[in-house]
């Protein structure tokens, strides 16, 4: 499923010239993969609200400008209830976080995350995203964690679209993306 932001924002200026969260787009919808594209470059970062389900993924994987190039590099650590977890990986073509299984076992998980993506529009340094999640717990009592994540996109380029895919499957009903730009 594609995405494309036509520009229509809100206009609204910033008062008190602090920081501002302008929402751009939210987007639901089923599928093997959620592309936003087209995305403004009138914002100093962007902040995405997403609350994800899948199939039976337990991981999603994050590209930016479609590149599926050996340009990433990133950092997943968090704890489970019982114990702690770090995972990382360098020269991979995605970013990779936890997501929630409704396969698992036929209910409605769905994960939670906040995710940063600061002077995200500049073309002078790499792009990187970073942010929290917490993944809920199945009826077996598994795969309960909470967590932050990084990744850095080794490319000079501004970002103009973000893909969301279910490492091997397909998003559920549950599933919203909510993205925001920053002012000041």
């Amino acid at each position: 499923m594609s995405f494309t932001l036509l520009g229509i924002l809100n206009s609204q200026a910033a008062g008190g010239g602090g920081s501002a969260y302008e929402h751009i787009a939210s987007f639901t919808g089923t599928g093997s993969s959620i592309t936003v594209s087209n995305i403004p470059q009138t914002y100093k970062h962007l902040v995405i609200h997403a609350r994800v389900g899948t199939t039976g993924s337990t991981e999603m994987n994050i590209t930016f400008n479609g590149s599926s190039d050996s340009v990433y590099t990133y950092l997943d650590n968090g704890h489970y209830e019982s114990s702690e977890f770090y995972n990382h990986a360098s020269a991979v073509a995605y970013g990779q976080i936890p997501v929630g299984n409704t396969g698992q076992d036929g209910s409605n998980h769905v994960s939670a995350y906040v995710l940063n993506i600061p002077d995200y529009a500049r073309t002078n340094s790499y792009p990187s995203m970073s942010g929290y999640y917490a993944r809920p717990m199945n009826s077996s009592g598994n795969e309960k964690r909470v967590g932050s994540f990084a990744m850095s996109y080794r490319r000079f380029e501004a970002l103009s679209s973000i893909t969301f895919v279910p490492f091997d499957n397909n998003f559920t009903n549950k599933t919203r993306f909510s993205i925001y730009g920053v002012t000041g």
